[in-house]
């Protein structure tokens, strides 16, 4: 029998009035997550998070007011480059990896959802994890911190940072995030959803 590879998208408001879209495509090599986060028409943060098939992050891409950010780890995964290109030119970037770091960003919660989800075989109920990750803000700017990730329930977790605000997650049986309808910002306008990226044709 094939693998039964997730594909889906999903729509949710934030706090601040913006909305943020998401959708992942998973395939035998990995999956890919993408997130935007929009307040009206003004696109503030573009993601992309390429995952492989033990869930550990392959490569990140994100594009916001600065510029164009992209990183990845090395084969040896003992490095990880990239660079942020800008109107005034490019910043290259380097950093110590590890095959146990993950990506971050406060602003984010596909990132944060995204760890969760590879860590549910090695994370029981009531455990933490300390995870090193190397964290870009709004600036494109990283630096090396450590995130704290809790299983509360079977689908329950909080993520914790220091100087960030917690992300407490809800993953479905999929590993992917459930976001409260009219929790996170209008309801009216930017309740929480989700959709099949592949429709299936009626036989």
């Amino acid at each position: 029998m094939a693998p039964l590879y997730v594909r889906r998208a999903g729509r949710a408001g934030r706090d601040d009035g913006s909305v943020l879209l998401w959708s992942i495509a998973e395939g035998g090599r990995g999956a890919r997550w993408r997130a935007s986060t929009r307040l009206g028409d003004t696109l503030l943060w573009d993601l992309l998070l390429e995952t492989g098939v033990d869930g550990r992050p392959g490569r990140l891409e994100i594009t916001a007011p600065r510029g164009q950010f992209t990183l990845h780890p090395e084969a040896d995964d003992r490095s990880a480059h990239g660079n942020v290109v800008m109107t005034d030119g490019v910043l290259p970037l380097a950093f110590e990896w590890s095959g146990h770091r993950w990506f971050a960003s406060g602003g984010d919660p596909i990132l944060a959802a995204a760890m969760c989800r590879a860590l549910r075989s090695e994370v029981r109920v009531g455990e933490s994890r300390h995870v090193p990750v190397l964290h870009v803000d709004a600036t494109l700017s990283v630096r090396a911190r450590h995130r704290a990730a809790t299983r509360l329930e079977e689908s329950r977790w909080v993520v914790e940072e220091a100087g960030e605000p917690a992300w407490e997650l809800s993953l479905d049986d999929d590993g992917l995030p459930v976001f409260p309808a009219g929790a996170l910002g209008d309801p009216a306008s930017s309740a929480a959803m989700t959709w099949p990226l592949e429709v299936e044709e009626a036989g």
